[in-house]
């Protein structure tokens, strides 16, 4: 007999005893497309999520008293280099506390770190334009909305 795996090839299901095989196959079916959601919604979320906080940790560094003053390729690349060092404390934190075993965190920092490095070298490093003082603006009355992004003009930027 072949495992039902959607709930809707579960044919009377309403109808199973709370004891029967029918009802065990119904409990799996519910569970799997619980399971399947939760993981698609995790995916989706962490993508976006990556993105957004890129972007308000370069939102914290403006100065909202001066929201018409625009910054040149120059400013902008030296902010780049402090956000990619950004984790450099906890990095240094982690090379001094660890013995042998290296922690998984430390390997995914300096990762995280290595690609950054990478993106920003082959200028492949995407941020908001601040060059433009309405892009500006609307970046910094930004709220941290993922679907509000679309409306911000981005850039990329080399080295």
């Amino acid at each position: 007999m072949p495992i039902k795996r959607t709930l809707s090839s579960i044919k009377k299901a309403h109808t199973a005893h709370p004891n029967s095989r029918k009802a065990r196959q119904v409990t799996r079916a519910v569970l799997r497309s619980d399971r399947l959601a939760s993981k698609q919604l995790d995916t989706s979320q962490s993508k976006h999520h990556v993105l957004v906080n890129k972007l308000t940790w370069f939102q914290l560094q403006l100065d909202p008293a001066n929201p018409g003053k625009t910054y040149t390729k120059d400013q902008v690349n030296a902010m780049i280099a402090d956000y990619i060092s950004r984790n450099d404390e906890e990095i240094q934190n982690l090379v001094d506390s660890t013995s042998r075993v290296v922690p998984k965190k430390l390997a995914l920092l300096e990762e995280l770190k290595r690609q950054e490095e990478k993106q920003h070298s082959e200028g492949q490093f995407e941020m908001v334009d601040l060059g433009c003082a309405a892009n500006l603006r609307a970046f910094l009355n930004w709220n941290g909305d993922y679907n509000a992004v679309g409306l911000l003009k981005m850039a990329k930027y080399k080295k």
